[in-house]
C-alpha cells in the first residue's frame, strides 16, 4: 500500500524498492507461479512503463499474464487485467496492431464473464452512472427541462411532441457517447466513444466525424426544444381572444 501511495505521488525511487520488496517476500513464501507474485510483478511493471523503462515492464507484464493463464486458467477476469496493462504498454511502443488483439481478447473473457455473472439491476445502474456522470447529468436536465417548461408555460400538443424527441434524441446519444474507461477497456464505452478512443489508430478523421455526430445530436436537442416552444406559444397566442 505504501508504495502504492508513493507511486501515486511521483515518488518513484521510493515506491521501488517497496514493489521489489513485496514481490521477494511473497516469490519466498507463495511460490513463483502464486497469483499474488503475479499482482506484485503486474504492480512492478507498472512503475517502469510509468517511468518508460518499457523493457523492464514488458518483461513483468508477460511473466504476470503467464502466472495467471497457468494458475487461473485463461478466461479469468484476472487475465483480462494482464492483457489490458501489457496493451497499454505496447501502445505506447508503437505496436498498435499487437495491443488491439490483446484487448479484443480482454473483453471477449469480460463479456463472457459478464453472462455468467450478470450484475444486479442496482450494479448495471452505478456501473452506468460512473462511467459518464457528465452524459447522465446533461441527459435528465433535458429531461427536467422539457418537463418543466410543458407543464408550466408550454402545455400544447406540439411542444410536448418536439419535448419528447429531444428526451429521446438526449438519452440515445447518452448511450452512443458514454465511456470513461480506456481503449483497453471498453466495456462501458457506446459507439461514439469508442471511434474517439480508436483516433490515435484510425486518424484524425475519425475522431473529427465522431465529435461532430455528437455535436450535432446535442445541438439537434436545443433546435427541437425552441422550436417547439415558438411553436406552442405562437398557437396558444392564435387561440388567445384579443
Amino acid at each position: 500500500n505504501l508504495a502504492l501511495l508513493y507511486h501515486d505521488q511521483g515518488r518513484y525511487a521510493e515506491a521501488e524498492p517497496l514493489y521489489q520488496r513485496a514481490l521477494a517476500i511473497d516469490e519466498r513464501a507463495l511460490g513463483l507461479d502464486h497469483p499474488g507474485v503475479a499482482v506484485d510483478l503486474n504492480n512492478l511493471a507498472g512503475l517502469y512503463d510509468t517511468q518508460g523503462r518499457y523493457v523492464e515492464a514488458e518483461s513483468l507484464y508477460l511473466r504476470s499474464l503467464a502466472i495467471r493463464e497457468k494458475a487461473l486458467g485463461p478466461e479469468h477476469p484476472d487475465v483480462a487485467t494482464s492483457l489490458e496493462n501489457y496493451a497499454v504498454l505496447l501502445r505506447e511502443t508503437g505496436r498498435g496492431a499487437e495491443a488491439i488483439a490483446l484487448v479484443a481478447r480482454a473483453n471477449s473473457i469480460r463479456a463472457k464473464h459478464a453472462m455468467e455473472n450478470p450484475p444486479s439491476t442496482r450494479m448495471a445502474a452505478q456501473d452506468l452512472y460512473s462511467r459518464n456522470k457528465a452524459g447522465v447529468i446533461v441527459s435528465l436536465v433535458v429531461t427536467a427541462l422539457v418537463l418543466a417548461l410543458g407543464f408550466a408555460r408550454y402545455n400544447h400538443p406540439a411542444f410536448w411532441k418536439r419535448g419528447i424527441a429531444a428526451i429521446a434524441i438526449a438519452w440515445a446519444m447518452f448511450f452512443l457517447a458514454r465511456g470513461g474507461g480506456t481503449l483497453e477497456d471498453a466495456r462501458g464505452d457506446g459507439l461514439i466513444t469508442q471511434m474517439i478512443r480508436q483516433a490515435s489508430d484510425d486518424g484524425p478523421i475519425v475522431a473529427v466525424w465522431a465529435l461532430a455526430v455528437l455535436i450535432l445530436g446535442y445541438g439537434s436537442i436545443i433546435w427541437l426544444i425552441r422550436k417547439g416552444a415558438k411553436r406552442a406559444a405562437a398557437e396558444t397566442r392564435a387561440r388567445t381572444p384579443s
